[in-house]
C-alpha cells in the first residue's frame, strides 16, 4: 500500500470511544496537534451528508490546521463489528489533511479514492486479520 496508509486496530466499539481512541493515537504519534476535535469534525461533517460509501464502511475526512501530516487511517476492530449511529461498521476510512497539503499527497489521496469506486479494492481494505 501507500506510504499514507496506515491501519489502526481498535478494541472499542462505540463511535465516540473508537475516535477518542484514534485521536489519542494520533496525538501521540504527532500527525494532529489538538485534542477534542475529531469528534467534533466528524459530527460537523455528518450533517452534511452520509458518510456511508460501500455498506458497512464509512469515509470520514477531516481537513484543518491542527492536521499536521496527511494520512489515510484504516480503522478496524478485528474481534467485533462497530457501532456508529446505530449501524454496525466493519471499516472506518478516516482522511486527514493539512490546511496546505504536499502536492504528492493530494494526488496520493485522489488514486485512493478513485480506487474506492472498485469494490474488490474496497472488500481488501475491509479484510480482518
Amino acid at each position: 500500500m501507500n506510504e499514507l496508509i496506515f491501519e489502526m486496530i481498535t478494541n472499542q466499539n462505540n463511535k465516540k470511544t473508537i475516535l477518542k481512541d484514534i485521536e489519542n493515537q494520533l496525538i501521540k504519534e504527532q500527525i494532529i496537534t489538538k485534542e477534542n476535535t475529531i469528534l467534533r469534525d466528524i459530527i460537523f461533517r455528518e450533517l452534511k451528508g452520509s458518510l456511508e460509501i460501500f455498506p458497512k464502511v464509512l469515509l470520514p475526512h477531516i481537513k484543518e490546521t491542527y492536521v499536521k501530516q496527511t494520512r489515510i487511517i484504516l480503522v478496524k476492530n478485528n474481534a467485533s463489528s462497530m457501532e456508529w449511529e446505530n449501524k454496525f461498521l466493519d471499516l472506518i476510512i478516516l482522511i486527514l489533511l493539512p490546511e496546505t497539503p504536499k502536492p504528492d499527497d493530494k494526488k496520493a489521496i485522489r488514486t485512493f479514492m478513485r480506487n474506492l469506486a472498485d469494490e474488490k479494492y474496497i472488500k481488501k481494505l475491509i479484510q480482518k486479520e
